[in-house]
């Protein structure tokens, strides 16, 4: 029977993961460890809480004991435990540099010792910096981070690299656009922007609402987790991304029309934040050469997000948006 854990499996893409690996292969053993911070929720894996092969662990990554007491003998370890919200390390960078990087190193040098099979971690674009041109970063782009989470996940990157070289540990990374679904917490634009306007509250936009972004649903990013689970893939980067680049104006817009509100009375402008890059843009022909296609689209999704939201609107009653 397969082992397969996953870091930050309480949270928003971790717990699309669990949800993928657990139909994918029902016969695994599962843990997820999450420190169930304030962006986790045990409802996102309340279907799977009763399985005799699922276990929950609540501990913090930085605890190098949680990994050697449940990872021996693992096959799959995927990181995806992180703090995440761009605005978040501009006040407390700190704490995006203890989960983020050294959390990450606690991790790797559990993992060597565990002698864990394989390892995928989870990146994101913004490593890459801003672009403002046409040419996309491919996975030979330098880091350019312009914020403290980028340059955490950026610096978390550079040690996964070190132990892939010194160690020869088999691990992957994944840097994706802008991830999409249900059960985000509400601090990312889409989430945020749906449960104010649920509460009669005005959307906010940052400086004028020109930024791009790409929009990856959660469903794919999966996808591209189960195409690089081959040896062959030990050590390598790989980017996925999205067709659907939108503006932050258009996004809000967008759902300021599909739940019933005026654009006009209902958006308010406010201070930019520091450094938000325009854009990212990023090459993505690398995982597509194994198979991989974009199948879920926002365009798609937009009721189903809305609707998850209207209906699940208590759990976040205590959220000051």
């Amino acid at each position: 029977m397969q082992k397969i854990c996953i870091t930050g499996g309480a949270g928003f893409i971790g717990s699309h993961l669990v949800d993928f690996y657990c139909d994918n292969y029902p016969d695994a053993e599962m843990i997820v460890i999450d420190k169930m911070t304030y962006a986790a929720n045990r409802g996102n894996l309340a279907i799977h809480l009763d399985k005799s092969n699922f276990r929950l662990i609540e501990s913090d990554i930085c605890d190098p004991e949680t990994y050697l007491s449940h990872i021996n003998d693992c096959d799959l370890l995927i990181h995806t435990a992180a703090e995440s919200h761009v605005d978040n390390s501009f006040h407390n960078s700190a704490q995006f540099t203890l989960s983020n990087t050294y959390g990450t190193h606690i991790l790797l040098e559990s993992a060597h010792k565990a002698g864990v099979k394989k390892i995928i971690h989870l990146s994101t674009d913004e490593i890459y910096g801003e672009n403002t041109c046409d040419r996309p970063h491919d996975e030979e782009s330098h880091y350019k981070p312009s914020n403290p989470y980028a340059a955490s996940k950026a610096s978390a990157e550079m040690l996964t690299k070190s132990y892939v070289e010194s160690f020869g540990m088999p691990i992957t990374v994944i840097r994706a656009n802008n991830i999409f679904g249900v059960r985000q917490f509400p601090e990312k634009i889409i989430p945020r922007t749906i449960s104010r306007l649920l509460n009669n509250l005005p959307a906010l936009i940052y400086g004028d609402g020109s930024n791009l972004r790409s929009y990856l649903s959660a469903y794919d990013l999966c996808e591209a987790f189960k195409l690089v689970h081959d040896e062959k893939f030990n050590g390598q980067v790989f980017n996925v991304g999205s067709k659907s680049e939108y503006s932050n104006i258009q996004i809000i817009s967008k759902l300021c029309e599909l739940m019933g509100k005026d654009p006009e009375a209902s958006i308010q402008f406010v201070t930019d934040r520091p450094f938000n890059d325009s854009r990212y843009l990023i090459n993505y022909e690398k995982i597509m050469k194994l198979g991989w296609s974009q199948e879920v689209f926002i365009e798609d999704q937009w009721e189903t997000v809305i609707e998850w939201y209207a209906q699940n609107a208590d759990r976040y009653r205590h959220v000051e948006l």
